[in-house]
């Protein structure tokens, strides 16, 4: 019973060593919570760096955007007008398809996110409750197609991925964009996002969200 316990405590130490996050985002002058707000002409932009799917590594930064035109033209935000700028170089946001997955196997943690459900049967009534189960954080790119839970996980990503394109007058677009890490020993980011009037035309207006960054 001692060397199933230590083991147990052994993989734990491991889930949390293997899932340990990227730096987090603060927002300079957050509206709410972890939210942010900039209102532009005819633009607002919402961001919010706190919420981390489970389907994405922890070494990536994702950041869940709203842009909403306020104005009576439409207008376009490109995906490679999104960035997140440091003091020394700048991060392009991400397609959704080139962000690696995590998918979720079994393992010794109890990850309350978890897909795997089983019935349990207590006093000759069934019910349902989560299996023993865990996020593991493996080497990028080490679950071939076809893995269990990575269909799954890629689905999820490229779903609530924020998809650039035209945004009509009173519409709004929203969803994660992602960002490889950012450097834990950066002080200050900032949020770009490029507005163009036009998909052939250049960004007319960049709108800069400014961000803590804390380990």
């Amino acid at each position: 019973m001692l060397i199933t316990r230590r083991l147990i405590a052994k993989s734990a130490a491991g889930a949390v060593l293997l899932g340990c996050s990227s730096a987090q985002l603060v927002p300079v002058e957050p509206i709410r919570g972890s939210q942010a707000l900039v209102v532009s002409s005819g633009i607002e932009v919402r961001a919010d760096a706190r919420e981390h799917p489970a389907s994405v590594p922890a070494s990536f930064t994702p950041v869940r955007l709203s842009v909403h035109n306020t104005g009576a033209e439409p207008i376009y935000v490109a995906l490679d007008d999104i960035a997140l700028a440091g003091p020394d170089r700048a991060l392009s946001a991400l397609p959704a398809a080139n962000v690696p997955t995590r998918p979720r196997v079994a393992s010794l943690g109890l990850d309350p996110a978890s897909p795997f459900v089983i019935q349990q049967h207590a006093d000759g009534a069934a019910r349902a409750a989560r299996s023993q189960s865990g996020l593991l954080e493996p080497r990028l790119g080490s679950f071939p197609t076809g893995t269990p839970g990575v269909e799954r996980s890629r689905r999820e990503i490229a779903q609530s991925a924020f998809q650039g394109g035209s945004i009509g007058a009173g519409e709004t677009r929203q969803g994660f964009v992602y960002f490889s890490s950012v450097p834990k020993d950066a002080e200050r980011v900032t949020l770009r996002v490029g507005v163009r009037p036009t998909r052939s035309s250049a960004p007319a207006a960049v709108v800069e969200i400014a961000y803590a960054v804390r380990s």
